[in-house]
Formats: structure tokens, sequence, C-alpha cells
């Protein structure tokens, strides 16, 4: 019984023998990566080597195998074609669309859909090729009601000169035509 209980303790004194030498190893390993060029040749170790060795720490690796907060948020090709009506329906009524906005539409109009918050929605929005520029405050001139009234006078002088026996021809952008 006595034998049993030595060999044991034997065994368990040659593992731990083993681990030390493994872990001084190591540390003479990261001690080489970190310090290059204090390397010493020496033939002989002494007891003071090993005594340094147990006091570099060494970093060990992470025990972590996967992410462990929440699942990642995926979308369908439902839910993706949804994000991009959303912004293009409040592109139509000349809304600026922020992500905030968007977020509220498409919850109003599906509260079960997967994306809650505004950061979750601009990474998706990233991804679908939507990009961020900053609009400038100056008010765009094709909007003007000055512009529209032109544009709306181009129009009808067009179709009276295609109704009509004139000849049109394109010269640069302008057009003149012959009555």
């Amino acid at each position: 019984m006595r034998e049993g209980q030595e060999r044991i303790m034997e065994e368990k004194r040659m593992d731990d023998q083993a681990k030390r030498d493994k872990e001084n190893e190591a540390a003479k390993g990261t001690r080489r990566l970190r310090h290059p060029r204090s390397q010493t040749v020496s033939s002989t170790s002494s007891s003071n080597d090993n005594i340094m060795d147990l006091a570099t720490p060494v970093a060990r690796p992470p025990r972590k195998l996967a992410h462990s907060g929440r699942p990642r948020i995926g979308l369908s090709e439902q839910e993706q074609e949804n994000i991009r009506y959303h912004v293009h329906l409040t592109l139509a009524e000349r809304i600026y669309p922020t992500t905030e906005k968007v977020l509220n539409r498409i919850l109003a109009n599906d509260p079960n859909f997967s994306i809650r918050s505004t950061t979750s929605l601009w990474r998706w929005m990233k991804k679908l090729g939507f990009t961020y520029k900053r609009t400038s405050k100056v008010v765009v001139p094709l909007d003007a009601l000055f512009f529209m009234t032109a544009r709306a006078r181009y129009f009808t002088d067009i179709d009276e000169a295609r109704s009509g026996d004139t000849k049109s021809f394109w010269h640069d952008e302008t057009w003149c035509n012959k009555k």
C-alpha cells in the first residue's frame, strides 16, 4: 500500500517537472521573440535560470472558443428588400432618409422585423450598398419654382414643335426650331 502511494507521488512529481520544463521552454521562446538582441550563448544552466524563467509571465491562449454575446442578426432576402424599399420610398417622398426614420417606418410597417436598433440597421444598410454622404445646405435649384415652370414651358414648346410642321435640331444641348 505504501509502495503504491510512493509510486503515485513519484509519477506526480515527474508530471509536475515535465510541466515546469514545458513552461520554461515556452518562456524562453517568448523571451527570445521579445528581446532578440539580448540573447546570450551559455552551455551550462544553473538553478537561477529556472527561477528567472518561472518568474517571467507567459501569455496563455484564451479559452473562449466563440463569441459570447448575442448572436448575429441575419436578414432574409425579403427583409433586405424591405430596407431598400423604405429607403427609396423616403427618397421618393423627398425626405432625407436617416437610419432612425427608415427604422421607424419599417417597424411601423412590420412590427416583427428582426432589427431593433439604428446601429444594426446602419450596418446592414452599409452591407446592402448604401453610403452616407453629407448633404449641402444649399437649396437645389432644380426643385425651385422658377425651374419647374421653365421646365413645363420647355416641354410644352417641344410638344408643339413635334406636333406641327416645324423642323427642330439639337446643337450643343440646346434646340432651335424654324416656324
